[in-house]
């Protein structure tokens, strides 16, 4: 920051807008415009329209333009739209809190070539006690600590071949504090960080790695425990992604659930270790008030060499890897590649239809029978949602269930399959036969789920006893208090409840004695190689023994052929489910099975 003190006056002038440019002339001592025009360094003053009222021809220069051109103008009128935006928000930022800011950022030139400026801005009034911004702008970029920074090494540095290496990372080592940071986390935000990234994409010729980590469920964290739980669980995430990746990488925050960093001079095994370095340490466990919660992640990675890509390019590859790993891989890591380019790109598009087809009812249940092993007889049916869209074909649930649980609709399509499950299930005329429904951890943290079911069944004169919720053993095994007040409220109205995908789940048993669950759903992965896989028969018959032994049903799922229902006949399983006994149908084509 400039010295205030009043001594050399330099050959400056400080311009004023006129009043007939229509704007009233701001009513400033004498005083403060003597030190203005001390100032070497621009110097604007801009009113709370964001309207240039005073400049001095430093800025001019800066600008590179006359003072008559500025004057009553703002950023919007005379920049790029990008970098206009990014002015009139930070300025925005200094008038509504009123504080003075110092801030860093990198900038560019039209040449591309990179700046360290450094801004101070601060709320005066005039005599009219009208709010002013006083903005005066610093360039760092010549000094021995910016030469540093920017180009690569100390002054002197005669090692040509290591400077264009070593330009992002200087950036990383000495904490370089931007004019557009993220408010929670002081990391740069999205915009900030695309700016630096439009450096280094021109500058830097090694190579390169973009990664994106997105934080899984977080707004589960957010809807459960409060948004104060989320900002902890996002700052610790932060914290350790700081500890996992180099000194030299840049870290920042593109979204409310994502990060980004940028590596430079790295190889792709280099860049799988920080992947798995970022994966081991994001999984210790944090506490969020009386709850221990393990957060996870799921990164995308995407490389780049020298002017291959472009940043926006570089950063939409990343995304796309880290969107696939949530379908494909939660928690894990992948790297971008044109398979998972048009993978991604489908989700995109579900994620972009599946809100408008669920509002327009494209979605439909159909429903898959469950046959009683003692009888024969088919004893109920699982409801399963179904959506066939004329551009993305048919879809199954695995495919956009996920999808619809981190954009947030989840509750409202499992809303829809109940209700239509329970209107099918009232509407058959064997009233012994029953109906399933799976059932998502997010609509369990909701403390009205329960009314809903109560007033659905109640809507189409349905007993409780007939409503059967699956919920997956991994969900089951995090039930906390309140979840166990869902399960309560739930039996209370008759509703029954079942594991499923049980053996996929790694239980406590301790804990699977405790929940009030009448069945379990052996998973289709046990089923598949039987009669033949001696550790799948190893398993199927522990599984099924541990059930007995806790006095629960047994649902073996996944069977398609007669020895795999003979095998697991033999051992006395209660129901029996697969393509054996019937695939999923519309409910206009199960009258045979839904005969008294």
């Amino acid at each position: 920051m400039p010295n205030l003190a009043l001594g050399r006056i330099d050959p400056l002038t400080l311009t004023l807008a006129p009043k007939s440019q229509g704007i009233a002339t701001p009513s400033i001592s004498p005083l403060l415009v003597a030190v203005l025009q001390t100032f070497p360094e621009p110097v604007y003053l801009k009113d709370r329209s964001h309207r240039w009222v005073m400049v001095n021809e430093a800025y001019c220069d800066y600008m590179g333009h006359e003072s008559e051109a500025l004057l009553g103008k703002c950023e919007g009128d005379m920049l790029p739209e990008r970098e206009a935006s990014l002015a009139w928000e930070n300025d925005e930022a200094v008038f509504k809190t009123g504080s003075s800011t110092l801030n860093e950022a990198v900038a560019a030139r039209d040449d591309k070539t990179a700046r360290l400026l450094q801004t101070h801005k601060s709320i005066l009034r005039d005599g009219d006690d009208n709010e002013l911004l006083l903005c005066v702008i610093r360039d760092l970029t010549g000094s021995d600590a910016a030469s540093d920074l920017l180009q690569g090494g100390p002054a002197g540095d005669d090692k040509p071949a290591l400077r264009g290496q070593t330009k992002i990372r200087r950036l990383g080592e000495q904490s370089v504090r931007f004019a557009f940071s993220d408010p929670l986390t002081q990391l740069p935000d999205r915009r900030a960080f695309m700016n630096l990234l439009d450096v280094a994409a021109a500058r830097v010729a090694a190579s390169s790695a973009i990664f994106v980590i997105n934080i899984d469920h977080l707004k589960l964290v957010n809807d459960r425990f409060g948004h104060s739980a989320g900002d902890t669980v996002i700052l610790e995430v932060a914290r350790r992604l700081r500890a996992s990746i180099r000194a030299n990488d840049i870290l920042g925050r593109l979204d409310s659930d994502e990060f980004i960093v940028l590596a430079d001079a790295i190889d792709s095994m280099q860049t799988d270790r920080i992947a798995d370095q970022i994966l081991a340490n994001i999984v210790d466990p944090l506490q969020l008030g009386q709850h221990e919660y393990r957060i996870s992640v799921s990164v995308g990675i995407a490389m780049f060499s020298g002017h291959r890509h472009n940043a926006e390019e570089l950063v939409r590859n990343a995304r796309m890897a880290a969107s696939w790993c949530k379908r494909r891989n939660r928690g894990g890591s992948e790297f971008y590649s044109d398979g998972a380019s048009a993978a991604a790109e489908r989700m995109a598009t579900i994620e972009l239809k599946l809100p408008i087809a669920l509002e327009q009812g494209e979605l439909v249940v159909h429903y898959q029978p469950i046959v009683s092993s003692r009888k024969r007889n088919v004893s109920g049916f699982e409801a399963l949602a179904r959506w066939n869209d004329s551009d993305l074909g048919e879809l199954f649930p695995q495919e956009f269930i996920p999808i619809a649980e981190d954009m947030g609709i989840v509750r409202k399509l499992g809303q829809m399959i109940i209700d239509r499950a329970c209107e099918f299930t009232a509407s058959l005329a064997n009233r012994r036969l029953s109906v399933t429904v799976n059932v998502s951890g997010s609509q369990l943290m909701d403390e009205t789920f329960p009314i809903f079911v109560a007033e659905t069944l109640q809507k189409y004169d349905l007993a409780g006893s007939r409503l059967f919720f699956e919920i997956t053993e991994s969900v089951a095994m995090k039930a906390d208090a309140s979840v166990w007040q869902v399960f309560e409220e739930l039996a209370t109205i008759g509703v029954r409840l079942v594991i499923d995908d049980f053996g996929t789940g790694f239980s406590n048993l301790a804990r699977l004695k405790e929940l009030p669950f009448v069945a379990i759903k052996i998973d289709r992965d046990f089923i598949r190689d039987l009669p033949n896989s001696p550790q799948d028969r190893a398993i199927f018959r522990a599984m099924h023994a541990m059930a007995k032994e806790l006095n629960l049903k047994t649902v073996a799922e996944g069977i398609e052929n007669a020895l795999q229902e003979e095998f697991v006949a033999g051992f006395g399983v209660d129901y029996f489910q697969g393509y054996r006994f019937g695939h999923p149908m519309p409910a206009n084509k199960l009258k045979r099975y839904t005969k008294s």
